[in-house]
């Protein structure tokens, strides 16, 4: 057998391997979630297993498929992954935690690029096609919001984001913020499935599972996306569209707060809470009680890089794993300094561009919903390095870049 053969047929097993596994992500949250429940090391190892299994898959098509004049980024990763091991050996704290969780964290933020190229070779190879990559992904978006809806709907603690009395329900993903990410990807797939007059049904499901899922960021998300689908539609009809969407929205909300008892108790228990937060941990700050507290984070880790690491703030290495400010972009920095927050964003943004000739609607609805993901990863955490997200974040750019409608 050739070596070319030998290839072909790794490169196929383990393209089959990566869509499977992807398929498969929501079973595998869900034992996440059900092994923290009962508090099982067992479950949850075998949901790391899982994950790895992914990442292997996909560093192995990359690997495969890779042009050795095309790998700059993946120097770039493993020189900061040096630097952020080297870290400790120069101020001669070893933190062997801190520094692989540190570690793990930057990974999560590149792991876009192995799905996003994963998925591109599989599909250029024909080993799966768009239509096929569409199906697996709606399936995806259909599972993890529906899965809110049932939490929300049979009150199942087992789903439920927080565990304070304040309303919020996250299905089966391990955490309220990769939830807001999961479902502000979704959305802007469904809406772009919408325009193209595909699985309609996808949109008003992802919709309500936004309002359900009771995230601050995922409400604010949610907005800006939508005023950013009409304005990209233009015109004044689209205008008009955008002001009865919105008052749809606040209708079905306010029908639902009148007419069920249960909404008014989660509504009531939110402002409760909230209230709570901002007399006795937010300091009376709005700011602060906006941030969820960020804007104190932020401070206390940027405090400790000034004071003993001011190097990190161009070349990164200081250690977040165990403390971080839960702002993206700032973590960011933390870890890789302002060349590699630099060299990120530029990669990332190349993932955008359209190699095509682009649907005019489609190309300025891609600039609303990269300005909205940006603006959230800015604020808040776990958009840019969620592993659940990754995969569906990687097939929307993928689906910006591939259609070609005049």
């Amino acid at each position: 057998m050739s070596t070319y053969t030998k290839k072909s047929l790794f490169f196929k097993l383990s393209g089959y391997g990566l869509i499977i596994c992807v398929a498969l992500m929501p079973l595998a949250d869900f034992f996440t979630i059900y092994a923290r429940s009962i508090e099982s090391a067992t479950f949850e190892r075998a949901s790391l297993i899982y994950r790895t299994a992914i990442v292997i898959f996909a560093c192995v098509i990359c690997s495969i498929t890779a042009k050795k004049n095309k790998t700059h980024l993946l120097k770039f990763f493993v020189l900061f992954q040096m630097i952020i091991w080297t870290y400790p050996i120069i101020n001669q704290q070893i933190d062997i935690s801190s520094t692989s969780e540190s570690s793990l964290l930057l990974l999560k933020f590149y792991v876009i690029f192995l799905f996003f190229h994963g998925f591109s070779a599989i599909l250029k190879y024909g080993i799966i096609t768009n239509h096929q990559l569409s199906k697996i992904i709606a399936f995806l978006i259909y599972t993890y919001s529906l899965a809110i809806l049932i939490g929300a709907i049979f009150g199942l603690s087992l789903l439920r984001y927080y565990d304070t009395e304040r309303w919020g329900v996250k299905g089966i993903i391990i955490s309220g913020n990769e939830a807001s990410g999961v479902l502000i990807v979704s959305l802007a797939w469904a809406l772009l499935q919408f325009s193209r007059a595909k699985n309609k049904a996808l949109l008003p499901v992802v919709i309500v599972a936004i309002l359900l899922s009771g995230t601050k960021s995922a409400v604010i998300g949610m907005s800006l996306l939508l005023a950013g689908y009409y304005i990209s539609r233009g015109g004044v009809s689209n205008i008009i569209k955008m002001c009865l969407a919105a008052t749809a929205i606040v209708f079905f909300s306010t029908f639902c707060y009148l007419y069920f008892p249960v909404v008014q108790e989660a509504v009531l228990s939110s402002m409760n809470y909230f209230e709570y937060q901002y007399y006795n941990f937010a300091n009376q700050s709005w700011i602060t009680l906006a941030l969820s507290g960020r804007d104190i984070k932020l401070g206390t880790v940027y405090n400790q890089i000034i004071n003993n690491y001011p190097i990190a703030l161009i070349f990164g290495g200081f250690p977040i794993g165990n403390y971080s400010t839960e702002m993206d972009f700032f973590d960011l920095l933390a870890l890789s300094g302002l060349l590699g927050l630099s060299i990120y964003t530029y990669y990332w943004l190349k993932l955008w561009k359209s190699q095509a000739i682009p649907n005019k609607f489609e190309n300025k609805f891609r600039r609303a919903f990269v300005f909205s993901f940006i603006t959230l990863g800015f604020l808040g955490g776990h958009m840019f390095y969620s592993a659940v997200t990754a995969p569906l974040l990687a097939a929307l750019a993928i689906s910006f870049r591939d259609n070609t409608q005049a």
